[in-house]
């Protein structure tokens, strides 16, 4: 299985928002919000993010945080403005930055099992590429070919000085040492990360932060603070999905929630303009409260274990383009009672035919989706106010 280091070395700040659900009479479902930007961000003033729910309705409006001015000898390359005495600086505090012990921390509360030893081993000598900002302040980036958005990780932290690179687009661990490439090819070895080697004449980091105008912070043993670049802004890219995808030649498989603890999942039909074909192997496994899975149409395989020990899963809804569900997908799931399939009974028997080992699948009852009401009543279902409901 691979290193899932965008959701473990990146999620470092990461608050992890709660998800409110949409009532129904039959279950709780997630919202599925579809972003409006009501007012861009500036460089001084903030933005207005209207989230609508797609099932119900509901709104709600998020605050999207100022960009800051992007100084270049003394005017904003963004607005104009001339940078004056009074343009805010502040010195940050140790207590402002990240260590990779409390990264460690933020993944245990996602439910990943490493020890700590296995965390600092595993995070040694890992490339993250892809590294960007996006409309909503999220930092999103890939590690070992996994993708994912893990959220707002900034920091309300101006900072004076010379970055040592420009754009950020990657950032490699290399037996301890860190090093940032920028967008012009310019690389740069800042120093080791105190955590990973213990005894070294390099300058030491013993912490990390992203403030607001999206710049990387370090902070070293000796206290001096250092600005080692600043991440790309994708000021239209607004989406907001917790799921981490795996890139494959013909799109993307999905390689489960950042966070392993959630109780009910929907996938996106795409991500980063490219369909979701696939769920990976294991993707969601031993993900122990996960009670209801939708999968998106253009999904055409789940590969083995992919649902493996998700021991309270209850109910999954897969799509008509689904062409194979391979051996132990659902094994030790025993809980599985219901599957919602899109496509056809023949279409069903035709996905299911090398799914070995998976006693709980052929256990469950399956309902075909019928948008109208068959003429003759059988095992059938459909959507009532966003839910998968059986028909009656």
């Amino acid at each position: 299985m691979k290193k899932l280091f965008v959701a473990v070395a990146l999620s470092a700040a990461f608050a992890l928002t709660a998800f409110a659900g949409c009532a129904s009479s039959d279950q709780e479902k997630e919202h599925a919000f579809v972003n409006y930007i009501v007012m861009q961000p500036t460089c001084e003033e903030e933005g207005l993010m209207e989230r609508v729910c797609s099932l119900c309705g509901h709104k709600e409006y998020l605050d999207i945080a100022a960009t800051g001015h992007k100084w270049e000898d003394g005017v904003c390359t963004v607005c104009g403005a001339l940078q004056t005495p009074e343009e805010p600086s502040q010195d940050p505090v140790a207590t402002d930055f990240m260590t990779l012990s409390d990264v460690y921390e933020r993944v245990c509360t996602f439910g990943f099992k490493y020890t700590l030893e296995k965390f600092l081993w595993d995070v040694n000598n890992t490339v993250f590429s892809d590294l960007y900002i996006n409309a909503n302040g999220r930092l999103k980036g890939s590690a070992d070919g996994i993708f994912a958005d893990v959220g707002d990780v900034r920091r309300n932290i101006p900072f004076s000085g010379t970055a040592r690179v420009g754009t950020i687009i990657r950032a490699e661990i290399e037996m301890g040492s860190l090093i940032v490439t920028d967008s012009t090819g310019k690389t740069a070895e800042l120093g080791v990360i105190a955590e990973l080697v213990f005894n070294s004449n390099s300058a030491q980091i013993v912490g990390f932060v992203v403030n607001l105008q999206n710049e990387l912070l370090l902070l070293y043993r000796n206290g001096e603070v250092v600005k080692a670049g600043c991440f790309t802004t994708k000021r239209y890219e607004q989406s907001e999905d917790f799921m981490m995808y795996l890139e494959q030649w013909n799109g993307y498989a999905v390689y489960g929630p950042l966070d392993r603890n959630l109780e009910s999942v929907t996938v996106a039909g795409t991500h980063m303009g490219k369909p979701v074909v696939a769920v990976a192997d294991g993707a969601f496994s031993s993900c122990e409260k996960l009670r209801f899975v939708e999968l998106p149409e253009g999904i055409e395989s789940i590969e083995p274990e992919a649902f493996r020990n998700c021991a309270a899963l209850e109910s999954i809804v897969l799509p008509a383009s689904l062409r194979r569900i391979d051996a132990a997908v659902f094994s030790l799931c025993s809980s599985l009672k219901t599957i919602f399939f899109r496509g056809t009974q023949e279409e069903w028997r035709a996905c299911k035919k090398n799914a070995i080992n998976n006693n709980e699948l052929a256990q469950a009852d399956v309902y075909f989706y019928s948008e109208n009401a068959p003429a003759v009543a059988g095992n059938t279902w459909y959507y009532l106010n966003g839910v998968p409901t059986i028909r009656q």
